[in-house]
């Protein structure tokens, strides 16, 4: 039954979807512009843009998709299953790695809410190792983990390990080494009969960090570790 000339058939404004075609290194992907339009104000300039203009019949065809050039195909892909699930109400089963890679894209390209998700679900991953939050908040702007992270490796009785050391690098060490040494101060203050200063290790943390917010005090895992002393490295 033929009925592309038929006037009385209009098509649904929320369920007759576009497909975009993109091309990320030797791979082509075709999906609905849907997720990407709503989600991404990169995406969705791209995709509405004039017709005529050189860029408007990108990703429409096989012949001529969308290239991301300098994105990999396992990023894109672990992005794509958060976008685009295959089974409904199913929960998403990606490694750490993929959800650094969607943290990645959905930095480098605003999608803001898969952003705010792999954030939350990564940090779930990441609270155990104290210097990966460090590492990965600065890396995706994220001041919550670099706070969280340092305060940990500040609090922590025990010195930073090689590990630490070899990830975060000498430069950084040596900065949160001074913030555990004022603190190794302020812990023997009450021993002196001096009371410590409210919030001061929370101050030098973010000054030194130059972070705009302190994460809220129940939402850190210092909050379940008592004061104490610690041993400097």
């Amino acid at each position: 039954m033929d009925t592309g000339n038929d006037a009385s058939i209009t098509n649904d404004e929320e369920y007759y979807l576009n497909h975009v075609v993109f091309l990320v290194e030797n791979t082509r992907f075709k999906v609905p512009t849907q997720r990407f339009e709503e989600e991404s104000e990169v995406f969705k300039s791209m995709f509405t843009l004039p017709p005529g203009s050189d860029l408007s019949s990108e990703g429409q065809t096989d012949e001529h998709p969308i290239r991301l050039d300098g994105v990999l195909k396992k990023d894109f892909k672990a992005l794509l299953r958060v976008l685009y699930p295959k089974k409904f109400g199913t929960r998403l089963e990606l490694s750490t790695d993929e959800w650094v890679c969607v943290l990645h894209l959905s930095t480098k390209w605003a999608i803001d809410s898969v952003r705010t998700f792999a954030i939350d679900t990564l940090y779930r991953a990441l609270k155990g190792s104290p210097h990966k939050l460090v590492i990965y908040g600065k890396r995706f702007d994220v001041d919550d983990w670099i706070f969280i992270g340092v305060e940990l490796l500040v609090r922590r009785a025990t010195p930073m390990t090689d590990e630490d050391v070899t990830q975060l690098g000498i430069g950084e060490v040596l900065r949160i080494s001074a913030i555990r040494e004022c603190y190794s101060y302020m812990t023997l203050l009450p021993e002196r009969g001096e009371k410590p200063r409210d919030g001061s290790l929370d101050t030098r943390i973010q000054t030194v960090y130059e972070l705009a917010d302190v994460p809220d005090w129940h939402s850190r895992p210092s909050a379940r570790i008592p004061a104490g002393r610690i041993i400097l490295n």
